[in-house]
């Protein structure tokens, strides 16, 4: 049924132009220490034809994100829109620090102003906190609009291979 639901999704991507919102915590530019596949995906549905929207943190250590004090920094790197939220940082990446960065990102999805961004047809939810795809469904039902959420990793075994937690 999610399957389903995908494809419908994204056949509806190529019928016309499309607001579309890209959320996730970890994604990388193409200055970034990693192949930035997630903004690759969203740079080809910008050549489609359609109105990108990348939120993502400025805490990610596969990234570079731009230096900023306010809670949040817009620019746009190769016509896309990149919405950076100011989170909490950390070090390691198997650290409880890094876990509530990924709170910090869904807190501040959730206080950030969205007034000033273009109202999403479609809003793509990529994440390894769960939390987002419960955002997601509260932006989906705020703006009515198509939700469509990538499964990026098994939680539990994420946490006890990279983590070192017991199972």
């Amino acid at each position: 049924m999610v399957r389903r639901s995908a494809d419908i999704a994204m056949q509806n991507l190529t019928k016309s132009s499309k607001s579309i919102w890209f959320i996730s915590g970890l994604v990388s530019t193409p200055i970034s220490l990693q192949a930035p596949r997630n903004f690759c995906l969203m740079r080809g549905l910008r050549k489609l034809g359609h109105n990108v929207t990348i939120i993502t943190s400025d805490s990610n250590h596969l990234a570079k994100p731009p230096e900023f004090q306010s809670p949040s920094y817009i620019e746009e790197i190769e016509g896309l829109k990149v919405v950076w939220l100011r989170t909490l940082k950390y070090v390691k990446t198997n650290s409880m620090r890094r876990i509530l960065s990924w709170l910090d990102f869904e807190w501040q999805l959730l206080k950030y102003n969205k007034k000033d961004l273009p109202s999403p047809d479609v809003i793509i939810c990529s994440s390894l906190s769960l939390l987002t795809i419960l955002n997601g469904f509260l932006l989906k039902k705020k703006f009515q609009c198509e939700l469509v959420f990538e499964v990026r990793g098994i939680w539990p075994l994420t946490l006890v291979e990279e983590g070192g937690y017991s199972r």
